[in-house]
């Protein structure tokens, strides 16, 4: 597995605080703990996405893909090998996903699970998205991607656990961190950790509220 520099050197920062850096074999682990975090809770993008109620299995479907495709491009890290919740890091000038990448992943049967209306959908959401935090930062920033935590761990701190390494590596490595959120709350969450709000819109076309936040 060929990792950057940059995403090399920060797994060696974040296992250095005592958390886990995923590995094939848990694939499965860190879906259904992504299936049930979302899947207590109503989430705007999510149900965009599959334009209706985004169910557990097709979260299921979604972060099975991805999960497969981030592993090998990406900062993946859970709180302990039992995963109460976990992160995903993108880093600073990531390309995105190309065709091929797609197909050897497994996007085929996703895309047969969820619909082609779905991989339409998601593909016009990365595609804006990227094109805010652009805006936003120039490219220069450590992007998390995901954030999730089993509702049986909620309340144990295992976000903040998870959150604050980063935060000190990329404060360290004088690089700017970016985040989006789709829930009002979670803009006081985020607040309380030095992100602003730089950008916050309707995604073009759709009734979907984007919220984008940076921290220097």
């Amino acid at each position: 597995m060929g990792y950057s520099p940059a995403i090399v050197s920060a797994r060696r920062y974040v296992e250095s605080k005592g958390l886990y850096l995923m590995q094939k074999k848990d694939v499965e682990r860190f879906t259904e703990c992504a299936a049930q975090s979302y899947g207590s809770v109503e989430y705007p993008l999510n149900d965009y996405f599959m334009n209706r109620t985004c169910t557990k299995d097709d979260l299921r479907a979604m972060w099975q893909f991805n999960l497969k495709y981030f592993l090998d491009n990406a900062l993946i890290y859970a709180d302990s090998p039992e995963c109460n919740g976990w992160m995903l890091w993108i880093e600073p000038g990531c390309k995105g996903m190309s065709a091929l990448q797609f197909l050897t992943h497994g996007g085929i049967g996703m895309t047969i699970k969820l619909g082609f209306g779905t991989i339409k959908r998601v593909v016009a959401y990365e595609n804006y998205s990227k094109d805010v935090r652009l805006n936003a930062t120039g490219g220069k920033e450590w992007y998390l991607y995901n954030l999730v935590v089993d509702p049986k761990a909620q309340g144990k701190h295992i976000a903040s656990r998870l959150m604050q390494p980063m935060l000190e590596y990329c404060s360290m490595q004088g690089m700017p961190v970016y985040l989006e959120t789709h829930r009002e709350k979670n803009i006081a969450i985020y607040g309380h950790l030095g992100f602003r709000v730089v950008s916050d819109e309707l995604m073009p076309g759709t009734s979907l509220r984007h919220i984008g936040m940076a921290k220097d």
